[in-house]
């Protein structure tokens, strides 16, 4: 039985493209509208600020450090807890060597296999001893391949196994914004990290967050928000899915973003906005022309502020015989400002007939 993840929602006549829209933010409001029946309980949140998703490659040019992307990609580091499982080949590898041990060296009652394989290495002497060798040989050089490339990984996995396969009480508790739980150990099959493309001017993160910081964490006091320990804890963030759960669940709130700038981890308290607040509700229509306010959206687009004027979605007569185009921001009328749609309204009932 198939799964749905993705809405088609968008496509291009003149490239065989198509846009998607993910189903999990869908789905979390589908569920509150079914069980309020309201839409107005669908909170979304915003910081004013656009996010981009870069590889771990393009992370190095803006000064991502070694030993945060180990941390991040899951392979130990301090602050966060460790719980990597062996990569697949390598998990495949010593599962075989397991079975092939158990082959030759046959254990009796109450006797290990490593047990039995040292007492008959003993017994057939020297030479035995060295096929043994010659085995931990060949699995040190699969592994020496798997990590080929990836300089100081290989050092640093080798150091920790054994801390990394003991399970840690409490991972499974970690959420990852779909519902489900995440915990470092996911980390690894994740490319990069969210960065800091563009900041709205006058929002919450202008002066605060700056264009290239990248996204390490979040902390929210808000309980169940970004953590079900109640906050008082950073919390790895590292998709768009797990930054909007975060958001949406602290509407009129603070988060805490620890960011990587340089080098040098930084911790902004942001305060999250309202999203519907920002979109426009109402349109004016005169003279065959529609306006309404800037929407978040619109002002991201030209990097607007909000309250910049107001939005020409279709010219009409009036404004199209004036010369403006569709998509034009109003910010005049005679020589009143028009920040806002009320402003604009009463700009346009006070000009003289004809």
């Amino acid at each position: 039985r198939g799964q749905a993840i993705a809405l088609n929602a968008g496509g291009s006549n003149h490239a065989a493209s198509s846009f998607y829209l993910p189903l999990q933010r869908v789905k979390r409001a589908l569920e509150l509208i079914q069980e309020n029946g309201d839409t107005e309980r669908v909170s979304r949140g915003t910081e004013r600020v656009v996010w981009k998703h870069m590889t771990y490659d393009e992370l190095k040019k803006l000064g991502l450090r070694p030993e945060t992307e180990r941390r991040m990609r899951g392979l130990g580091g301090k602050g966060l807890r460790r719980n990597t499982p062996l990569p697949p080949q390598a998990a495949q590898a010593a599962e075989m060597d397991e079975e092939r041990d158990a082959e030759k060296h046959p254990a009796e009652d109450g006797e290990s296999t490593e047990e039995a394989k040292e007492v008959d290495v003993a017994e057939m002497g020297h030479e035995e001893g060295n096929g043994v060798e010659k085995e931990l040989e060949e699995l040190e050089a699969q592994v020496d391949a798997l990590y080929d490339g990836e300089e100081g990984l290989e050092e640093e996995y080798e150091s920790e196994l054994e801390d990394d396969w003991e399970e840690e009480d409490g991972d499974e508790d970690r959420i990852n914004g779909s519902g489900g739980t995440a915990g470092v150990d996911d980390h690894p099959k994740k490319s990069g990290l969210l960065v800091v493309n563009q900041i709205l001017p006058d929002g919450p993160a202008t002066d605060l967050l700056d264009v290239g910081d990248i996204l390490l964490a979040v902390r929210t006091d808000a309980a169940g928000a970004a953590t079900n320990e109640g906050g008082g804890e950073f919390v790895d963030c590292t998709t768009f899915v797990e930054l909007e759960a975060t958001l949406d669940a602290n509407v009129g709130g603070v988060v805490e973003f620890m960011v990587e700038r340089g080098g040098v981890e930084l911790v902004f308290s942001v305060a999250i906005e309202s999203l519907h607040d920002l979109t426009p509700k109402t349109f004016l229509e005169a003279g065959g022309a529609v306006l309404h306010s800037l929407s978040f959206t619109q002002a991201r687009n030209g990097h607007l502020h909000l309250d910049g004027g107001v939005y020409l979605a279709y010219a009409g007569f009036i404004f199209d015989a004036a010369g403006v185009g569709n998509h034009s921001v109003v910010t005049q009328v005679g020589s009143a400002r028009t920040p806002t749609l009320e402003a604009l309204e009463a700009a346009m009932q006070a000009l003289p007939d004809a």
